[in-house]
């Protein structure tokens, strides 16, 4: 048996063999640039980012024009879990901290996979940003 990983990601790899065979066909690579944004707040998200390399940054903006950073997802993780399961209106903003490379799937096919499957619902909303 093989027991390499079937992606460089955690989420993924943390993934049953038949959760990750829902979503293998819809997973697209893209690339991630420092400074690129993903999804300013208040806008729909439309695509999950689940990072081989590279962070992203979620950020708030204050009413005084700073921001703070709330929260780093890295290669372990996935953004856009709650929105496949919810609303996808973000709360705040993503933005690419450190460059890299993710699998993206668009959050349609991530909700209509998570319908499909309880144990992909639950690791969802335990990765949930």
């Amino acid at each position: 048996m093989d027991s390499a990983p079937r992606s460089p990601n955690g989420f993924l790899s943390s993934l049953t063999a038949d959760d990750f065979e829902l979503l293998r066909p819809h997973l697209r690579a893209a690339d991630l640039s420092q400074g690129m944004v993903l999804v300013e707040v208040d806008e729909a998200l439309k695509r999950a980012y689940l990072p081989h390399k590279g962070v992203i940054s979620l950020v708030v903006k204050l009413a005084r024009g700073e921001h703070v950073q709330i929260a780093l997802i890295g290669r372990d993780s996935i953004f856009g879990a709650f929105s496949a399961l919810g609303d996808p209106i973000a709360l705040n903003t993503a933005e690419v901290l450190v460059p890299g490379v993710a699998s993206t799937i668009d959050l349609d096919q991530l909700r209509i996979a998570a319908d499909q499957s309880a144990t992909l619902r639950t690791a969802l909303t335990r990765h949930g940003l």
